[in-house]
């Protein structure tokens, strides 16, 4: 009868199904999300850096353009500076204009200010993180600004 008992036992305890997860089922997958969770943060960080390199990279070209335009043109100002004009003297790449040319798929434009004695390149759709770190990159060099509601970057080169 012993056996009998153990053996009905058994069977109900190889009939009662396990609910949940165990411990050890729920730390590998908080494991395997803390991971995913952490390349995603460097990866995007990484694009980040990279889209403000390319932008900076895009606003130095214009304003170097701007400077061989005040050179080439045997002006004593920025008058007529213009996307359009460095692109037509060759100043700039033309791919620079297109609409969605800076890494956010805003535009890069070029105007003269100050009664044509400075310009201005501006970039817009620039994301409010971007727009910090690419004023830090370019302080030093020009005047820069950056309005997080229109996300307009802007930077200020004085003549020369």
């Amino acid at each position: 009868m012993w056996f009998r008992m153990r053996d009905q036992t058994c069977l109900r305890a190889d009939t009662h199904r396990q609910r949940g997860f165990t411990l050890t089922e729920l730390v590998i997958a908080l494991a395997i999300i803390g991971i995913m969770a952490t390349a995603f943060t460097v990866t995007r960080a990484m694009i980040t850096t990279s889209q403000v390199g390319n932008a900076v990279q895009g606003v130095e070209t214009i304003a170097h353009g701007a400077n061989q335009y005040l050179m080439t043109s045997g002006k004593a100002n920025y008058a007529g500076l213009s996307m359009t004009q460095l692109v037509n003297l060759q100043l700039v790449p033309s791919g620079i204009t297109a609409q969605n040319a800076n890494p956010w798929g805003g535009s890069y434009q070029v105007v003269p200010i100050d009664a044509d004695t400075n310009f201005e390149v501006t970039l817009t759709n620039v994301p409010s993180s971007a727009g910090q770190r690419m004023i830090t990159t370019l302080g030093s060099n020009t005047t820069t600004g950056y309005d997080a509601t229109t996300k307009l970057f802007s930077a200020k080169y004085n003549k020369g």
